[in-house]
């Protein structure tokens, strides 16, 4: 892992690999806590100056990238992210994940689900093994982010599950979306919207 700030010019270039896109497995580049912090302290403010005009506008952990990554295991920083974020005044908080390393904040998270309106969101496309492999080669299986999904659930998060994206012709028919449906429901997490099968 390294420092995204401290980058030579053209080095970006030379790190994608011999076909452009192999490095981004083995080039892992992490943003240095108190950078990430302090951008949040900035974000904080303009959110704060938000919610007192009337605008409760959910701040949102998980849009660009996956915030549980491996490399969070090693560095911490959606940890040190929630922690500050435990002491904020109230918000509203949305977190998408695929990973179960999420419940490693179990803990956490209900601390802050206490103080904030909190959901977590688990994103799963399929609770078949074969399907994920073949679309998802390297995320963790579906019974892994189930079992985290019902850890959250059981130390008192708001856990929901997010089915996206559906894939037209593979993952969208009825008994396909059941037996998702199903496993979610068996771990006790919420659908993320309704839906109709």
């Amino acid at each position: 892992a390294r420092d995204a700030g401290r980058l030579a010019p053209g080095e970006l270039g030379r790190l994608r690999g011999p076909h452009g896109w192999d490095g981004f497995e083995h080039q892992i580049f992490v943003k240095q806590r108190p950078a990430v912090l302090a951008a949040l302290e900035r974000d904080l403010a303009r959110v704060a100056a938000r919610y007192r005009r009337g605008r409760r506008e959910p701040v949102l952990i998980g849009t660009a990238t996956d915030p549980y990554q491996p490399a969070e295991r090693r560095f911490g920083i959606t940890r040190a992210v929630l922690e500050r974020l435990g002491q904020a005044p109230p918000l509203d908080i949305g977190i998408i994940t695929k990973s179960p390393l999420v419940a490693r904040d179990a803990a956490l998270l209900a601390r802050l689900a206490a103080r904030h309106r909190l959901t977590v969101h688990l994103s799963l496309i399929s609770a078949r093994r074969r399907l994920i492999r073949l679309f998802e080669p390297r995320p963790p299986m579906p019974h892994a982010r189930l079992r985290a999904g019902r850890k959250l659930v059981a130390a008192g998060v708001h856990a929901r599950l997010l089915v996206a994206p559906v894939l037209p012709g593979v993952t969208d028919r009825r008994a396909h979306l059941r037996q998702l449906l199903r496993a979610a429901r068996e771990h006790r997490i919420e659908l993320a919207s309704r839906v109709d099968i």
